[in-house]
Order: structure tokens, then sequence, then C-alpha cells
């Protein structure tokens, strides 16, 4: 009966999903930050472009992905609790700092010790506070996240008993969101609002929090169960139909080109295609343990690819080795960032007991 029900075994899987596919976006779509001469070999060319371009292309979906099930988890919060309060949005928020500043101690010293980066106090708390990413790029996803969380007991109001009606106020949301980007953009170019934190702040959340509602929605519409149902019940629940529609999502997105636009659509079809190709088949538990590793993996990678590491991660040459060596450069660096997560949480528990 599992295989009915999105558990947390189906979200860990997604995550190790996600995660791989942010590792091959940024070690593959952007060519430009990669600073030594010899790159990588290639596998294959499709269309004129080396296959792990394209795959590194598809790889920014992990977005929408993360938000989506993201979403998904609070509304289970909600179902188990019976309500969601600022005191469990703020445990939340509290244990996913601590990874932050985890790897925060760890790896941006490195920068100023061994790599001459400036030190300014100012961007320093503003970093380490998590409001600004300017120390590592890739970051920027830690105030958005931070600040959906805030957002969430909010979705009360944006997501009631019915479904179509809250699909229409998430949307809305959304176009309002792109609106105003483009009002400011073509109508009013004006550098000190555009390049405010404020507006930044609410442009990107009016935009990213239709993933998250989403999958606020699919929880509460209970919309896995009632989809699979239906796949088991017209014959359908099988691996080449789940193929098919992973591969349907991967075209789209090509032809739409490099927008997010409607990765708040794609993002859960493509879950639920790929999950149910991993949820039977020998690689699972691979994607399980990767996806309880994701946000260490997410927090690190960059480090190892672009800032510090870059000359070690590409002497593989070939790129699935590179791909494969990134992953297990991150994967470790996890399992021991956990490790001193758990000696931090003993020695708080010590010290309570003592």
């Amino acid at each position: 009966m599992s295989k009915l029900y999105f558990t947390k075994e189906h979200t860990q899987i997604a995550k190790g999903v996600a995660i791989l596919l942010m590792i091959a976006h940024h070690l593959f779509a952007f060519p430009e930050r990669i600073y030594i001469n010899s790159g990588y070999i290639s596998m294959v060319s499709l269309f004129g472009y080396d296959i792990e371009f394209l795959i590194g292309i598809f790889g920014k979906l992990c977005v929408a992905m993360y938000l989506f099930l993201s979403g998904y988890g609070i509304y289970m919060i909600i179902q188990v609790k019976g309500k969601l309060t600022y005191k469990e949005i703020f445990e939340r928020i509290k244990k996913i700092y601590i990874n932050y500043w985890v790897v925060f101690i760890i790896f941006i010293p490195i920068g100023f010790v061994f790599f001459g980066k400036n030190f300014n106090i100012k961007e320093f708390i503003l970093n380490f506070i998590g409001l600004s990413s300017s120390y590592n790029g890739e970051w920027w996803f830690f105030r958005l996240y931070i600040e959906l969380l805030l957002f969430a007991p909010l979705l009360k109001f944006i997501i009631n008993d019915n479904l179509y009606r809250s699909i229409i106020n998430t949307i809305a949301l959304l176009v309002l969101g792109k609106f105003i980007s483009l009002v400011f953009k073509i109508g009013l170019d004006i550098d000190y609002i555009t390049n405010s934190i404020l507006y930044i702040d609410i442009q990107r959340l009016l935009v990213w929090q239709a993933s998250f509602s989403i999958g606020y929605m699919c929880a509460k519409f209970n919309i896995y169960y009632k989809v699979i149902k239906k796949f088991i019940e017209y014959n359908m629940d099988r691996k080449v139909v789940y193929g098919f529609i992973c591969i349907l999502v991967v075209s789209i997105r090509y032809i739409i080109g490099n927008s997010t636009i409607i990765d708040f659509i794609l993002a859960p079809v493509f879950i639920f295609g790929i999950v149910n190709i991993i949820y039977d088949g020998i690689a699972k538990n691979i994607f399980v343990f990767l996806g309880k590793h994701s946000m260490n993996m997410w927090l690190t990678h960059s480090f190892f690819c672009y800032q510090y590491f870059q000359l070690l991660v590409f002497k593989p040459k070939v790129s699935i080795i590179i791909f494969v060596w990134l992953v297990m450069l991150s994967l470790v660096s996890s399992i021991f960032i956990n490790y001193i997560i758990r000696l931090y949480n003993n020695l708080i528990v010590y010290k309570l007991i003592k």
C-alpha cells in the first residue's frame, strides 16, 4: 500500500534526484565559471551541444523540486499536529541554520586564509545570517527558503478547501511577481529599487511561492494518492509510462528554453514520474541516502566545483567521472558535517542533564 502514498521515503528519493540535478547544473551549465583550460571530455553530443550541458540546463528544475517537497512537508506537519504555528516554523529554521553555520564555519575561513579573500565585517555578518550570498552565489536559495517557511502559516489565506480557487490564487501571486519585475525592467528602470533587498525578496517570494504552494496543495488534497490510484486502475502503473512522463517534462523544459516560469507545474510531474521509476528499483536506497544528505551537499558542492578545489574536481577529465567525483566529495563533506552536528547536539544534551 505504500506505493499509493507519497511517504517520507518518496520525498528522500526525490531529494536525491534533485541534488544530482543541482550538481549537474552547476558543473556543466555554466562553462564560463570553469576557469581551468582543459574543461572536460564530453560523453556524447546532441543537437550540437554536449549532453552534459543539456542535462545541466535541465538541472535548474531542482529549485522547484525542492520547494514543492518543502511545501508538501509543511502540510504533513499540519496533518500530524493539527495546525502550523510559528513555534514549529522557528524550530525548523533553527535546524536549518545549524547546518548552514557549521558549513559556514568550516568553508568560509578557507577563503580568507588560503585564497586571499578580503574580510569585511558588514559582509561577513550579512552572509552569516543569510541576508547575503556574496560568499557563495549558490546560497541565494537559503534566504528564499527561510522566507517561504515564514510565509507558510499564511498559506491558509491563499489555499482554501477549493482546489481550483487555490490554484488560481497561487498563479495570481506568480503573475503579480512577474508583472512587478516587468514594470521595473521596462517602464521604471530604477536601480536603487531593483537592487534593494526588499524588492528582490518580494519579487522572488511571489514567483517561487508557486512551487511551494503546489506542494502544499498536493498534500492537502491528496493528489498523489488519487493519481497513482487511477494509474493502477487503468493499468498504467508501469515504468515505461513513468519514463514517458519524464521524457515529456524534459522535452517541454527544453522547448520553453531557460525559463523557469512553468517549473511549478513541471517539477511535481517530473517527481511523480522519476520517483515511481526509482521506488521499486535497485538504486532506491542510494537515492534515499543521497536525499538525506542533500541539504549539506547543496551547501558544500559549489566550494569544490567553483571556489577552492576546481582543479581537483576536474582532474579526472571525463565528464561522468567528474560528476561522480563531485558527488562523492560533497557526500563525504555532508557525512563529516552531520558528525559535527551530532557532537554539538550531544554536548547540549550532556549540559542539560548535568
